[in-house]
């Protein structure tokens, strides 16, 4: 039994080689599976190759029969008719073209006449014109800004504005929907908690020495070097000569020193800028789809309606309020945070605040 057992086994064995000899190529060594692939691509890339060219020969034939309609067309009187008209309304333009070339080029090089030759003229052209047109006058400010840009590539040297110019090129890239006009926008709120969180930097704080004997101003400057250079320049002063001293001799620099490190700390001055940002965001939205509403020019009104009804509608769209609850207490003590706050709103008229006012016999409401 065991004789005969191994004996089937050992034909079976055989027959399996057998068939499986016939699957392979005799160069190869393929399988069947591998030999129909083979040859299913082979198939598939002869009959790409008959549909492309069948479809060349059916655009070359709509071709031949369009062009043979086309001289059909224009072999008749009227088609001969219409190209003659053609070519001499060609050749008109092509005259007109070509004398204003000539006549402008006369122009310019006239050696006292022409815009470009006489600056007198220039500058009177150019005053007549924004006189009439009084928008011009800030597009031409812009022309000659960029006309006068250097090209040669400069790195930027503030690390912030890098920043920020980075997560504005990376936000191009994002495939956002289309947005509704800034009317037909829902509106929201912000509201900032504050205690008794710093508002404003004070003098006081500025000149603050820390242990290793630095003041705050010292170490701002040395972590900010650029931005303090900007800062001087705006205000006029050296930057090595722009100190706390000579910042406190006028109210006007002791403010803008003041402004320029709360917006370098965790103050909630530089909170209150930044929200703020969103209305000028929504009011420079707003003239700008006015000025492409219909795919043409702004509408004949003043700068300063144009700016005042995007305020309005940006203030209406956004809203911003600080949940102040010692408001109350700042202005009875005459605290210098309640001035520091009412600088806030004078510089921002849309920003409102919140606060607890507590009245005589100990109740709060």
């Amino acid at each position: 039994f065991f004789f005969r057992m191994s004996t089937a086994r050992a034909a079976r064995f055989a027959a399996w080689e057998a068939e499986r000899a016939t699957w392979r190529l005799a160069n190869r060594g393929d399988t069947r599976y591998a030999l129909e692939r083979r040859v299913f691509r082979k198939q598939l890339r002869d009959m790409r190759r008959s549909l492309k060219e069948e479809d060349l020969l059916a655009r070359r034939a709509a071709h031949v029969a369009a062009r043979a309609s086309e001289r059909e067309r224009t072999e008749t009187p009227e088609g001969l008719r219409a190209a003659e008209e053609r070519a001499a309304a060609q050749d008109e333009v092509r005259g007109a073209l070509g004398a204003a070339a000539n006549a402008l080029q006369a122009t310019l090089a006239h050696p006292t006449l022409g815009f470009w030759a006489d600056s007198s003229y220039a500058s009177a052209s150019l005053a007549s014109l924004l006189r009439h047109e009084p928008n011009l006058e800030a597009i031409a400010v812009r022309l000659r800004r960029m006309l006068s840009l250097s090209p040669t590539p400069r790195p930027l040297r503030s690390n912030e504005a890098m920043r920020r110019l980075r997560h504005w090129l990376r936000s191009l890239k994002m495939d956002a929907p289309e947005a509704p006009p800034v009317a037909e926008m829902q509106s929201w709120s912000i509201l900032t908690p504050v205690y008794k969180e710093t508002v404003l930097y004070s003098m006081a704080d500025l000149e603050e020495e820390s242990n290793d004997g630095r003041s705050f101003i010292e170490v701002l400057r040395g972590l900010h070097r650029d931005e303090w250079a900007n800062f001087a320049q705006r205000l006029g002063e050296s930057p090595s000569a722009l100190s706390v001293a000579r910042c406190a001799s006028e109210p006007r620099l002791a403010l803008q020193l003041r402004l320029w490190a709360s917006m370098r700390g965790q103050t909630l001055a530089r909170t209150v800028y930044g929200m703020m940002y969103y209305e000028s965001a929504l009011a420079f939205l707003v003239a700008v789809e006015a000025g492409s509403a219909g795919g043409g020019p702004a509408p004949p009104l003043p700068a300063a309606s144009q700016t005042a009804a995007a305020s309005a509608l940006a203030q209406r769209k956004v809203g911003y309020v600080c949940a102040c609850q010692v408001y109350g207490d700042y202005k009875r003590a005459g605290d210098p945070r309640a001035v520091d706050i009412e600088a806030l709103m004078h510089a921002f008229p849309s920003l409102r605040v919140a606060y607890v006012e507590r009245r005589g016999g100990g109740g709060g409401g």
